[in-house]
């Protein structure tokens, strides 16, 4: 009769803490409602072509690759899928190798500016229970703005896409290191000219000109994720 009791209070204390562990790996594995990602990256890509007033003579000019920066937003919209809001930034230089180019804007050295992107799209994850490293795919559009810090010009405005893959690594229950790679192709307005500026000497300058009808460039990034 002791013996039954004894082996019936262990079997309800096995079963208490099977259920308390049974809870806590439900709770472990529950999804992130929102999730907050800065990182930091390299940014490469993206040419235009020199068109000198009143000169016929047309040279390619690249901007040079160079670090970027950014943070984004996700939201769960269902279990492993996110809507995604991502903003991202690069100061880069346009070389010019024509002299003629930095001499219409003042400049000698090429032609400083900044790249920003701004994109609302879907996050989807590819998630292993048994596994810390997560695969994902992202798809964005929105809009990318070319501004050049060094002269008064126009900016230019212009929608894109973007299209990448990585993978988040999790440290924790709300912590993770997340590494991707994304492609940028904003739409551009055929052999349309670029950064105009005006001024008491002169009615308008546009010494630059977009270069096909796509603007494109490949971005790598890392960053840590903090959800909630």
């Amino acid at each position: 009769m002791l013996n039954s009791i004894v082996t019936l209070r262990t079997t309800r204390r096995c079963s208490a803490i099977v259920g308390v562990l049974l809870s806590c790996t439900a709770l472990a594995d529950k999804p992130n409602t929102v999730e907050i990602t800065p990182f930091g990256g390299y940014r490469y890509g993206g040419e235009f072509e020199s068109a000198v007033i009143g000169s016929e003579a047309r040279e390619d000019l690249k901007i040079k690759a160079g670090s970027s920066y950014g943070v984004t937003l996700n939201l769960i919209q269902e279990a492993d899928a996110y809507y995604e809001l991502t903003y991202s930034k690069q100061s880069a230089t346009l070389e010019a190798t024509d002299p003629t180019i930095a001499t219409s804007f003042g400049l000698s050295d090429g032609l400083e500016l900044s790249i920003e992107y701004l994109h609302i799209g879907g996050h989807i994850e590819f998630p292993n229970p048994q596994a810390r490293v997560i695969p994902y795919f992202v798809l964005t559009v929105g809009l990318t703005r070319l501004k050049p810090t060094e002269i008064d010009s126009d900016d230019d405005v212009e929608p894109s896409i973007a299209l990448g893959g990585g993978v988040k690594i999790r440290l924790a229950r709300h912590i993770a290191l997340r590494l991707e790679a994304r492609g940028y192709m904003t739409f551009l307005d055929t052999n349309s000219r670029v950064f105009c500026k005006t001024s008491a000497q002169t009615t308008g300058v546009c010494g630059i000109q977009e270069k096909g009808d796509m603007f494109v460039q490949a971005q790598g990034l890392f960053g840590v994720t903090v959800g909630f």
